[in-house]
Parts: structure tokens; C-alpha cells; sequence
């Protein structure tokens, strides 16, 4: 099933229940330049991947040599965490790591869809007070996610999105790292434009 059908079902079935589906669209930034070396091998741990194996690749990408030369002049470096763009494993030691963000939130009851470094969760439920706390809840997950992981996510760069036939309703206010989010009437996912009505 893909991200969109996925979230398009999700939201559906809210719609068609009466309920409130609270959308929040956020972006990991650093995803495979920030992520810990520590992250990377907790996952590996969690999934049973050889010791042997995960221990070559921490080497790989510990002792990997980064350099940058302008005129002439070079500065060579190890780095201390994240992994190379376009590198061949990067994709799949990101997955790793993502999963744990996705387990976690799904367990805790709120639908979590990820693509890549952007995660979509939804908070749906009959009462918007509930739906609100709820995501809340997911927030502080994703937080404590991206501490542990040596990861971001910028607040002005999330999206909120409250999904809802109903036309009278007060709603609360939601905050990621002290800044109030805003709703949006509409936000893409995936280059697809949803709006509140799901149209």
C-alpha cells in the first residue's frame, strides 16, 4: 500500500465516521547527515542483524575520510555520525532507523505513514479535546525520537491539517519545541494538494 493510499484511507474513514482526522505532515531534517552512529546500531540490534555485519558497516561509516578543498587547500575529517548521500546502503540504515519512529508511534495508537524523511501522522477521534491530546502525545514521541537520534525536525516547517465534515467546534492549540502550530486549510503530501474536505 503507498503513503497516499494509506493516508486517504485513513482519512476517509474518519470522514465517514463523523470524526475529526487531525493531519500533522513534519520533515526530519538531516535524516541521513545528522542520524547517530548509535541510532544506526540499536536498530541493527532490534532487527537481529549480524553482529559481524552491522559492526562492518558502523566501521564503514566511521572510518570513511571526508575532504573539502577550496584553491588548492584540503581539510580531510572522519565524521561522527549520519551516512553518505547517494551511498548504496544510506537508504536502507535510514529505513532502520525511521522504524523505530513508526513502531513506536503506531503502537501508541497514532497512524504514522513514512516516506522517505517525511512522516505524516493522524489523530482522528469524535472529540477534537481528545484528538488534540493525542497528537500531542505523538509530538512528544517524535521529539524524544529525534534527541536520541542526534536529529531535528524544524517547527516552522510542520503542517497541520484538521480533516472534518462538522462545522461548529473550538479548536485547542497544539506546540512543537514552544512554537504554536497553525492549521492549514490544505498541504501536500507526496506532491498531492489535500485539503480539509479531503476534495
Amino acid at each position: 500500500m503507498t503513503a497516499i493510499h494509506k493516508f486517504t484511507q485513513i482519512v476517509e474513514s474518519s470522514l465517514n465516521s463523523d470524526e475529526f482526522a487531525l493531519a500533522c505532515f513534519l520533515d526530519i531534517e538531516g535524516a541521513f547527515d545528522k542520524a547517530s552512529f548509535e541510532s544506526f546500531r540499536l536498530a541493527a540490534d532490534y532487527f537481529g542483524i549480524d553482529p559481524l555485519l552491522s559492526g562492518w558497516i558502523l566501521r564503514m561509516l566511521q572510518h570513511r575520510t571526508l575532504t573539502a578543498e577550496l584553491r588548492g587547500t584540503s581539510i580531510s575529517m572522519r565524521p561522527v555520525k549520519g551516512c553518505p548521500q547517494g551511498g548504496v546502503l544510506s537508504p536502507l540504515i535510514w529505513i532502520l532507523i525511521a522504524d523505530d519512529l513508526l513502531r513506536e508511534l503506531n503502537n501508541s495508537r497514532i497512524p504514522a505513514i513514512g516516506y522517505a524523511d517525511d512522516f505524516t501522522l493522524v489523530s482522528r477521534g469524535k472529540f477534537i479535546d481528545t484528538v488534540y491530546s493525542r497528537m500531542s502525545e505523538a509530538l512528544r514521541i517524535v521529539k524524544k525520537f529525534t534527541e536520541r537520534s542526534g536529529l531535528s525536525v524544524n517547527p516552522s516547517k510542520i503542517g497541520l491539517v484538521l480533516f472534518t465534515r462538522k462545522r461548529k467546534f473550538v479548536t485547542p492549540s497544539l506546540s512543537f519545541e514552544g512554537k504554536t502550530l497553525q492549521l492549514s486549510s490544505s498541504w501536500k503530501l507526496l506532491g498531492l494538494e489535500f485539503d480539509s474536505k479531503l476534495n
